[in-house]
């Protein structure tokens, strides 16, 4: 293999400029303990279901990222990358939060048993 190939390979593998266009399909993305259970999760569907663009990332995997953030306290762009892209989740956080209904799913959530 000469150098240049090496290189390349690099390059395709790095992850430093790559931006993702979608999160990972639900049955191969990461399960995280901040994840929604069900109960969790049709409590909030009622919140935030909306017609959507048919290309748009799941909402309920924003809507565990969101969750994950609030568990962790950690920055938009830190993010695990098995998410929707940061940018993505943070749009609908806003949206959630301008319209009101953060504090509601937020409550939805804490409120609803886990388990």
């Amino acid at each position: 293999m000469t150098s240049e190939n090496t290189r390349a390979d690099m390059r395709r593998h790095s992850p430093v400029g790559r931006t993702r266009k979608r999160c990972a399909p639900p049955h191969e993305r990461r399960r995280y303990p901040s994840d929604l259970n069900e109960r969790q999760w049709r409590c909030v569907e009622q919140l935030v279901s909306a017609p959507r663009r048919s290309d748009a990332s799941p909402l309920r995997d924003v809507a565990d990222a969101v969750n994950y953030r609030w568990h962790t306290g950690c920055s938009w762009r830190m993010l695990p990358h098995d998410f929707p892209p940061w940018s993505t989740v943070y749009t609908h956080f806003r949206r959630w939060r301008e319209r009101g209904m953060l504090s509601d799913i937020r409550a939805a959530v804490l409120t609803t048993r886990r388990g």
